[in-house]
């Protein structure tokens, strides 16, 4: 997750998605700073009088290389991240987030992606205990291979490394970990460009460390889980396509079995261009991750409902909004299950104000209600942004 100075960008463009696929410059270099306010940075409960203020200042410089050689495309984007707290400055750290991909292809039926990426991501108050500086680092190393066997069918295959380091990673609800995982599928793709997948995948990894009645107990703990995920791209016509995602994953956990979970995970994603100056994208997710955040709960179930409409006002001016409820229950082994429920509106507008000038604003709401009053919150955040790109 992007601190809330960064996180309600509008969408940066990701990188597309094979070799064959359009690009842009195959170099580009990016500056640029923001300011932003946030009324409760610590994401103090309602039931306190002493939510604090808080101006972020940003600084960043960011570099994106999209190569196509021969059958094999290279791709980097990195980005270099200042940020800078005028009040509480044990806040302050520089970040640096990228991704490295090698887009490869051997013969006309066998390709695939080698990967890394990395997140640094500053402290989110509302998943941790206290207000101490809590950096977290993510990363991921990925191996993919898409085998075209005939027709529409393809095999896949798969094979990655994911791990997640904090500060203080007893003090967040949010475990640490590290992952490997291997993966098998197969999937259909349609003449349409609509496709369709069914993958299995085997997790085996392990947890840091939790706070548990203010003592900080180091776990050992390994796991395995055992995920079965149907997945499908739909392009229903040139004006909308459809996606959609339902895993089933089963953990266990070697030394505490009491803490095994299973569900059904998933997301449902429309989109929808009605003219060519409006776009909305509507979004239905449900997701389970574990939870350290009490002794009597160790996972969470997370849906969240999402509407982004976006507006291309004139050709140098678009104007984008967000709409989000998200609901989070915590099954517990006690008597009271804890159950949140967090509204967010957006609103932002972005100028080009010159051909390579960029300037943004936006601003949003976020109010978290619960059946425990001591994780109630609301939070307002207004930034003002620049940017420049060579």
């Amino acid at each position: 997750m992007h601190p809330a100075s960064a996180q309600y960008d509008p969408p940066r463009d990701a990188p597309s998605g094979g070799i064959g696929a359009p690009l842009e410059a195959a170099r580009r270099i990016t500056l640029g700073a923001s300011v932003s306010h946030d009324s409760n940075v610590f994401r103090v409960p309602n039931l306190s009088s002493d939510p604090q203020s808080e101006t972020i200042a940003t600084g960043f410089a960011g570099l994106r290389i999209d190569k196509p050689y021969a059958q094999q495309r290279y791709f980097l984007d990195a980005t270099a991240t200042a940020y800078r707290y005028r009040k509480f400055s044990h806040l302050d750290f520089t970040g640096l987030d990228y991704r490295a991909a090698w887009y490869w292809r051997l013969t006309p039926r066998l390709s695939g992606t080698l990967s890394a990426d990395q997140t640094q991501s500053p402290t989110q108050f509302q998943e941790m205990v206290g207000r101490q500086s809590n950096v977290a680092t993510t990363g991921n190393y990925v191996f993919n291979l898409d085998g075209w066997l005939f027709g529409g069918w393809h095999v896949l295959l798969g094979a990655s490394q994911s791990n997640r380091t904090s500060e203080q990673s007893s003090l967040s609800n949010q475990p640490d970990y590290r992952e490997f995982r291997g993966e098998f599928g197969v999937r259909y793709l349609f003449q349409s460009s609509s496709e369709i997948a069914v993958v299995g995948r085997r997790i085996d990894g392990d947890q840091g460390s939790r706070l548990i009645n203010n003592v900080v107990v180091v776990s050992s703990t390994n796991y395995r889980e055992d995920q079965s995920e149907l997945r499908g791209f739909w392009k229903l016509s040139s004006q909308s396509e459809f996606t959609g995602r339902a895993t089933y994953l089963d953990r266990r956990y070697d030394q505490t079995p009491g803490n095994n979970f299973h569900g059904t995970a998933g997301e449902l994603g429309y989109t929808w261009l009605p003219t060519s100056k409006l776009s909305l994208r509507l979004t239905a997710t449900r997701n389970i991750a574990p939870w350290q955040g009490s002794p009597s709960s160790n996972y969470t179930v997370s849906n969240t409902l999402s509407i982004a409409p976006t507006w291309q006002a004139t050709a140098t001016t678009s104007v984008y909004m967000t709409l989000q409820r998200i609901y989070d229950a915590y099954p517990s082994t006690g008597n009271t299950e804890r159950k949140d429920t967090t509204s967010i509106a957006g609103l932002g507008v972005n100028w080009r104000a010159l051909r390579n000038l960029s300037l943004g604003a936006n601003v949003l709401r976020q109010q978290r209600s619960s059946n425990d009053p001591f994780v109630e919150y609301d939070a307002t955040i207004a930034r003002l942004s620049a940017s420049l790109l060579f």
